[in-house]
Order: C-alpha cells, then structure tokens, then sequence
C-alpha cells in the first residue's frame, strides 16, 4: 500500500505508529473472534447454530467496512491519482516491476472509475515522468546484451501500445528525447510515421525527420517499413526496388525527403529544435552513385535552398537563429553539390556565416 513507502504523498510521520494501533486494536480481537467462532462450530451440533447463525452478520460487516474504505477513495480528488502514480513511476527500479506497469495503463485510460483518466495521466510532473521511464526502459532494454530478441520485442510492443492509446504522450515523447538512440524500436517508429500529418508543425516536422532516420536505417533491410518508405517517398514499389538496387539511391532520395520537409517551412515557422545536421550515414552517401533522375532533383533542391538565404529570397524576414539554420544545411549539402559540379564556386557569405556562427 502507498502508506507504506516513505516517498509517497500519503506518507507522514506518524504512518507506523497508525498502522501498529490499529493492527493492534483491530486485528489481533478480530482474530481472537474467528477463533472463537471456529471453535463454537467445531463443537456439537447444538452450538453450530451460533456460527450459523451469526457468521453471516459478522461477514456482512466487516466488507461493509471495506466497501466504505473503497467509496472513500473513490471520492478523492483526480489529483491525488496523478500524485500516487507519479510516486510509483519514480520509486520503481526494476525492469520487469515498469514492465507490469506499463501494461496496467491502457487498461487504467478505459478505467470507469477515475474521472478523465487520460487527464490524469497528462498532468505536467506526470506526462514528463511516465514519458521519460518509458524512453529510458526501451533505452535499458535496446542496448542491453542481456535482454532476448523476444523480450526486446515484447518490451518494444507494449510500450509502443501504451504511447498508441495516448498519443500526447507520443508526442511529447518525440520532442524531448532523443530518438536516435531507438533505431531498433521498429514500432516506435511506425507511431511516428502516423505523426507526419499532426497539425502542430513542430510536431509534424519532427516526426517526418525521424521517420526519414529510421529509413536510413532500416529501410533496405526490413519489410516492415517497406509501406512506410512508400508512402513517405510517394513512389510505387517498382521505383522504390530500384532506389534499393541502385548504389546510395536510397539515401539520397532519403536525404531529399529531409530537405523537402524543411523547405515546407516558411522562415518564420521554421522549427527551432529541427533535428539537423542529418545523421552520419548521410554524410557517407556517394552522390555520384546514384541515379540520374535523382541527382538532378538534389540540383533542383540546392538551388531552391541557396534561394532561401540570398537578399532577393526570405534573407530579410528570416529569423537570427533559422537564417543560421540554412546556412548550416547548405554547407553540409555543399560537398554532395560540388562532387555533381566540380567548378562550381559557392557565395562567400555561405562559409563566412557558418564560421561567424
């Protein structure tokens, strides 16, 4: 019981001293009375009426008490659920004891009993430690070379559950925490994927980014996230095998994806917290290995981008911290634009920027 443990909110100095009146003001008569009535039974067959006769009175009280004790709790205010369950997110140290409470809360968000459950679950100090004990267990369970494929797998989809019946809290989850580190949580993934139409835009660009880091990858290897890649890319399966097929296709048309999804943003919306530069494995592309069609879009995108900066493009609106921003994706993409067109000489500004930066 929450009274039991020091760091609950139902804790008080005097808890032990409470619960030992009243074990012994309660408890020990109470035994003392069944053994009582169990000898009266035990005795002839004239006494037996006496067990009879009264044991179901004496039942009927003392659940009557426990019902009471049950309608009292359930006339509590929801905040008091939300402290009680913060206090048992951050006193659990085991894996296999969170594994358990994780599978308690879809059931819990149905719950007829708490009011608005879900809310109760988004409090501020709640939401931050249910997420981030969520996060940090799949964190534990990837890394861990003790863990079985299958319990990964299991752990990988109940947790992916828990944040798919509440999905504020995956939210949440994908701006705070830093979600290269769950490359091998393929539903992780896939709940993202599902975010890359969510009306916040930071939301949205957040998770179309992820979705193109999990492409990266996995995409050539698991079937899964086949669909997924369809549909981020809009190509059809034919185009997509040939992407696979064809050198570093695949990433570049991945790396174009990312840009694109930038280039969405205006400079006045352009997500402050935009998960750039891409990730090592796209500075390993070999851009002269890909195909034609698609080093022609990556010219096609560069300029568009080199636009964004210039005094005739969005340079005179633009933000401190996004004109920055650009200049910073311009001079990661500039080696991929040089290998393309080896003459080519970039505007001074865009180095002289990145260095005053």
């Amino acid at each position: 019981m929450p009274l039991f443990r020091r760091d609950s909110p139902y804790y008080t100095p005097l808890s032990g001293l409470i619960w030992i009146s009243n074990l012994i003001a309660e408890g020990i008569p109470f035994f003392i009375f069944i053994s009582f009535m169990r000898w009266l039974k035990a005795g002839s067959l004239g006494q037996g009426w006496v067990f009879d006769h009264w044991g179901p009175r004496i039942g009927s009280l003392w659940y009557g008490m426990l019902q009471a004790a049950e309608n009292a709790a359930l006339e509590l205010p929801s905040d008091i659920d939300g402290r009680a369950i913060e206090s048992l997110v951050r006193t659990l140290d085991e894996d296999h004891e969170m594994e358990r409470l994780f599978a308690a809360i879809p059931g819990f968000l149905h719950s007829k009993v708490v009011d608005e459950p879900a809310e109760v679950l988004l409090e501020p100090r709640l939401k931050y430690a249910l997420t981030y004990s969520i996060t940090s267990f799949m964190e534990r369970t990837l890394s861990s070379d003790l863990v079985s494929q299958d319990v990964k797998l299991r752990r990988g989809a109940l947790c992916a559950k828990v944040l798919e019946v509440e999905p504020r809290l995956l939210t949440w989850a994908i701006q705070i925490y830093p979600f290269y580190r769950f490359l091998g949580w393929i539903d992780f993934g896939v709940l993202v994927s599902r975010q890359t139409g969510n009306p916040n835009k930071s939301v949205a660009y957040t998770a179309k980014d992820i979705t193109a880091t999990f492409t990266e990858a996995i995409g050539r290897t698991e079937e899964r996230w086949f669909p997924i890649i369809l549909r981020q890319m809009g190509v059809d399966e034919a185009t997509l095998r040939q992407y696979i097929s064809y050198g570093d296709s695949l990433s570049l048309a991945n790396l174009l994806y990312r840009i694109r999804n930038a280039l969405c943003y205006s400079s006045m919306d352009f997500p402050h917290r935009s998960p750039w530069p891409p990730s090592q494995e796209d500075a390993r592309i070999r851009i002269e290995d890909t195909l034609p069609e698609l080093q022609h879009q990556f010219c096609e995108v560069w300029n568009r981008s080199l636009d964004r900066i210039t005094p005739s493009g969005d340079a005179s609106t633009m933000r401190p911290w996004a004109r920055f921003r650009w200049i910073s994706i311009l001079a990661y993409l500039h080696d991929f634009f040089e290998t393309l067109h080896p003459n080519w000489h970039p505007p001074s500004l865009l180095f002289q920027e990145t260095m005053d930066g």
